[in-house]
């Protein structure tokens, strides 16, 4: 028996096969669950390390108190004032762009996540030392 391709119905079959076709390929063309936890911990360790030398080294104490309050409770979105020292620094290190002119809003992602993170640790860690003292 040959199949009548003139037919709405078998047009139809062969458009949802080539659909299927299309989701197999996007899928394997994916990164693995494993890889992309690998490079999502990267990121966050890349971020960590630059927080930790923006905290250490251009932080004002009023732009940590700052980060600190904003991320305090649950977050998505942290916005910086023109000047932060935060933009400027990341503007140097990773952006490699003059830093932007106004406001900056920063979407939550691991980069953010550990520089944030490493930021607040090294800021404890130095508030720590000075009470030592």
């Amino acid at each position: 028996m040959v199949p009548n391709y003139g037919s709405s119905r078998s047009a139809r079959a062969i458009r949802g096969a080539r659909r299927e076709e299309r989701v197999i390929d996007l899928r394997s063309a994916a990164p693995e669950p494993a890889r992309l936890g690998d490079f999502a911990q990267e990121t966050y360790d890349r971020g960590f390390e630059l927080g930790a030398r923006w905290a250490a080294s251009l932080a004002a104490p009023s732009e940590i108190g700052s980060l600190a309050e904003q991320v305090s409770g649950t977050w998505f979105v942290l916005t910086f004032r023109k000047g932060h020292s935060l933009i400027e620094f990341l503007s140097e290190e990773i952006w490699d762009c003059e830093p932007p002119s106004g406001r900056v809003r920063l979407h939550r992602d691991p980069m953010l996540e550990g520089t944030i993170a490493g930021a607040l640790l090294a800021a404890q860690r130095q508030v720590a030392g000075r009470l030592e003292r």
